[in-house]
């Protein structure tokens, strides 16, 4: 692998277990037990904050949930939003 494959490599195996919910078999195959783990704790924790976002702050959560699929899409805004604030 190039130095620029091997730097995303971690990103997309982060991205995949996120979109997913698991590894995929050839995704681990040389990757030792302890990385695993330090993704699947990293995927709980932003898990945790997300539903603490969702539960006390519905209406910045529904705002950053628009715009993340907004930039997912790469669909321009219809409307100018309102100011996002936390």
């Amino acid at each position: 692998l190039g130095k620029t494959a091997a730097k995303g490599m971690p990103w997309a195996l982060i991205v995949k277990r996120a979109v997913r919910g698991d590894f995929e078999q050839q995704d681990i195959l040389n990757l030792p037990p302890l990385a695993l783990k330090a993704v699947d704790d990293l995927m709980r924790e932003v898990e945790r904050w997300s539903l603490e976002l969702q539960r006390h702050c519905a209406e910045d959560w529904n705002q950053f949930s628009a715009v993340f699929v907004q930039c997912l899409s790469g669909a321009p805004s219809k409307e100018p939003s309102p100011a996002f604030q936390v």
